[in-house]
């Protein structure tokens, strides 16, 4: 399950670079 998150959370990170893709370092730090 901890790999299935993990995962999640990279698409929704992808996501959130295609949306605010002048903040990246916003998203990093979310992590």
């Amino acid at each position: 399950e901890v790999t299935d998150e993990a995962g999640a959370i990279q698409q929704a990170n992808a996501g959130d670079e295609i949306l605010r893709p002048e903040a990246p370092r916003n998203i990093l730090e979310d992590v």
